[in-house]
């Protein structure tokens, strides 16, 4: 996301993950020490990680976002943007068992051929079984998930009670803000 300076361009990247994460949890995502400055990879995180979801019958959310703050060259309100560098966003019971994980983490490890890691989702330990063919540590290759389709697939599919009436909108607004900005990645597989 864009600004004129760093912590314009860091506002203009935390606010629409935070209204997205208000559908279901009023925990605010929080940058560490330094977040809204330029130069080095930062993290933004729940303070209280993970974060309890709204009726969702024992699901909480853990976010994990690493990005960096750097100067485009273009000048006027374009002048710095926030890149994302990995996340880490997992969707766990109030045990903290997981149920799935949705990670991209390049800088962290190789897959089994020796790749740089590329978007991927891990099924959790409460949807595989014990005697199945797919582990937790399987890479299903997921294309770049966006915080928003975490947000929607946490209401639509597990039946996590939206805590805003107007939550379908709030996310294809920051859905549509996020793509606009996206520097890599559409949906899908193969993107």
């Amino acid at each position: 996301m864009p600004g004129s300076k760093p912590a314009e361009a860091y506002d203009a990247f935390l606010e629409p993950l935070q209204k997205a994460l208000s559908c279901i949890t009023n925990e605010p995502l929080i940058g560490r020490e330094n977040s809204r400055k330029t130069g080095g990879k930062r993290t933004l995180t729940f303070p209280g990680d993970p974060a309890g979801l709204g009726g969702s019958g024992g699901l909480a959310l853990t976010v994990s976002f690493e990005y960096e703050i750097y100067k485009t060259g273009d000048t006027g309100k374009m002048k710095y943007r926030c890149r994302t560098h990995g996340y880490k966003h997992q969707i766990v019971t109030d045990e903290f068992a997981e149920v799935i994980l949705f990670h991209w983490h390049p800088g962290e490890a190789e897959d089994r051929a020796g790749l740089p890691q590329r978007p991927h989702i891990h099924m959790g330990t409460e949807l595989l079984a014990a005697d199945g063919r797919l582990t937790r540590r399987n890479h299903l290759p997921s294309g770049r998930v966006s915080l928003e389709d975490v947000v929607e697939f946490a209401i639509t599919d597990l039946g996590v009670t939206p805590l805003r009436d107007d939550w379908q909108t709030v996310i294809d607004n920051t859905r549509a803000l996020f793509e606009k900005h996206r520097t890599w990645g559409g949906r899908g597989l193969n993107q």
